[in-house]
């Protein structure tokens, strides 16, 4: 059963597990290529709102991975494996996104690999991972963290598409049209 006040219990098998490569591709990433990181970390072009609105959806989605050390996941029940299902969905293709991503030159739109079926995949991916570890934990308030952050984070999603648009010009214009903003018709 979900619950909705929360289990909060430290431990070695919780939730946490799952964010593991959420993070640690993150932090390769950070580490390995100061050119993926460079462009990651571009806000030049956004507004001071835009930029606040980053802050907290980056905030809100730290607040999800810190969460998820507190939760235990819910081994054995169908909110496991349900949330198992979803979270490998998402951890695929952002692992292969995040490839995708730093394979790109800095000066070159990045339209390849998961970037084919979303102009976001990052963002997109990243949520369904975190959705998946709250089903899997049987987490109301995992839940409502994603959606938080998958709303607030519409915003960074619509600048970045701003600044993209601006940089690359037609090209990128033409990708938009051909290209769902998060997932088929999302």
């Amino acid at each position: 059963m979900m619950s909705l006040i929360p289990a909060f219990k430290l431990g070695w098998c919780n939730a946490w597990l799952g964010t593991i490569p959420l993070m640690l591709t993150m932090l390769i990433l950070f580490i390995t290529n100061k050119r993926a990181s460079q462009r990651a970390m571009d806000m030049s072009e956004y507004t001071v709102r835009e930029r606040i609105r980053t802050v907290v959806t980056t905030l809100i989605f730290f607040g999800a991975v810190l969460y998820s050390i507190c939760l235990p996941l819910k081994w054995g029940t169908i909110w496991f494996y349900m949330g198992l299902i979803v979270y490998v969905c998402g951890c695929i293709p952002y692992i292969i996104a995040t490839v995708n991503f730093a394979a790109t030159p800095l000066n070159e739109p990045i339209v390849s690999g998961v970037y084919t079926i979303s102009r976001n995949p990052l963002y997109f991916f990243s949520a369904l991972i975190l959705l998946g570890i709250g089903i899997a934990g049987a987490s109301w308030l995992m839940i409502v963290l994603v959606v938080l952050y998958a709303v607030v984070n519409h915003s960074t999603v619509l600048a970045e598409e701003r600044f993209c648009s601006d940089k690359y010009g037609e090209p990128y214009r033409t990708y938009m049209r051909n290209v769902p903003r998060y997932l088929l018709f999302f």
